[in-house]
């Protein structure tokens, strides 16, 4: 990391940044190559720019981050490459374009972006598979597949979302939420309405007349 330029040096003087001087009795720095970097003086190397980040010039002191939508996979990048779109990356640094734009998700079993259902789904920037949002009046069996997306029964009884256990709103449950909570009782057209106190003791009613005539036959 230092050297001495004239025959008859006293003193040795340390490089620069952005250059180094390996082993011993050097008389020159060398410039630190594209994709590596020396930001203090006296290096006997250069170090390698880590994954999402670049050195362009020869002779840098310091490596650049990638900027939103690049990335530089490896270390000792040169520069950074540009996602190819869906694909996509929303954080500065990174070193793949593990995300997607809207309209699209990240399906982890391919890695890469896949078209969201254009009819049943919602998928901002960054959505993951996970994430899909449903519109109302649609149901899947669970956060992991876009197959089983289906139309319910009865559009009203599916309020979407990105929840798999909340897909149904309140009273309905089950598959494409075709059933009816406890305290609810179905109707016609897969409907569920909330039993009130009356209903119940109509209910309660008729069981016991129910019980009384059993006991009298």
């Amino acid at each position: 990391g230092r050297i001495a330029e004239e025959a008859g040096s006293i003193t040795c003087t340390d490089c620069g940044a952005g250059t180094y001087a390996d082993g011993y009795g050097n008389s020159g720095c060398q410039s630190c190559a594209k994709g590596s970097a020396a930001s203090l003086t006296g290096q006997s190397n250069c170090t390698q720019c880590d994954p999402g980040s670049s050195a362009a010039l020869v002779g840098s002191i310091a490596c650049t981050e990638c900027a939103v939508g690049r990335i530089a996979e490896n270390y000792g990048s040169a520069d950074c490459q540009d996602c190819a779109m869906p694909a996509w990356t929303f954080q500065e640094g990174s070193s793949s374009c593990g995300a997607c734009l809207e309209a699209y998700f990240f399906d982890p079993a391919i890695e890469d972006c896949v078209k969201c259902p254009p009819d049943s789904t919602i998928c901002p920037d960054g959505t993951t598979m996970g994430s899909i949002e449903l519109l109302s009046g649609f149901w899947r069996t669970r956060n992991s597949t876009t197959n089983l997306i289906r139309r319910c029964h009865r559009p009203e009884a599916c309020k979407g979302g990105t929840n798999s256990k909340s897909y149904c709103e309140e009273g309905y449950t089950g598959n494409l939420c075709a059933a009816c909570e406890a305290g609810w009782a179905s109707g016609p057209g897969f409907s569920c309405t909330r039993c009130d106190s009356s209903f119940r003791s109509v209910v309660v009613a008729v069981a016991q007349d129910v019980g009384l005539f059993l006991a009298s036959s």
